[in-house]
């Protein structure tokens, strides 16, 4: 029992300590409203640029946020920008039909080809039996090691 709980308390840790900020739909309009509120791309960017450095995006975000860029090669360097911050990319799908052209869906597809969710993993455990003694007065015990 005391070993599970300290297993516990550990994993609820490394989440709170790696964890950002899901960007909830309170944040998130606020974020479109401060992006269409500037006048040229740079500023766009670096705004989107600013945000992505400590949340995460849904890929229906992601689509969302790329719509308030006018020109495919603004759309694909804020798909660059937010790449990394997807916490689904089993569904990139979405993000990839808001192109209009073959050839920027190719290169969008490119872009978030082999991405992993931007969520934080839980740490990995391996499980060691250690035993000693032979017949009734064997005993062992099970570690968990994380690694």
């Amino acid at each position: 029992m005391n070993f599970l709980y300290r297993m516990v308390v550990m994993a609820v840790l490394v989440v709170a300590c790696f964890s950002v900020d899901a960007l909830g739909q309170d944040g998130f309009d606020n974020l479109k409203e401060r992006i269409e509120r500037e006048g040229f791309m740079d500023q766009r960017l670096s705004v989107l640029r600013s945000q992505a450095s400590r949340s995460t995006f849904t890929a229906e975000q992601v689509a969302e946020l790329m719509d308030l860029f006018n020109f495919s090669p603004d759309k694909i360097k804020a798909l660059g920008i937010l790449r990394n911050r997807i916490e689904d990319p089993e569904n990139a799908y979405v993000i990839v039909e808001r192109f209009s052209f073959d050839s920027d869906k190719k290169i969008a597809a490119r872009q978030l080809d082999g991405i992993e969710s931007a969520l934080p993993k839980p740490p990995r455990m391996t499980k060691r039996t250690v035993c000693w003694g032979s017949g009734p007065g064997r005993y062992c015990y099970t570690e968990y090691i994380q690694q």
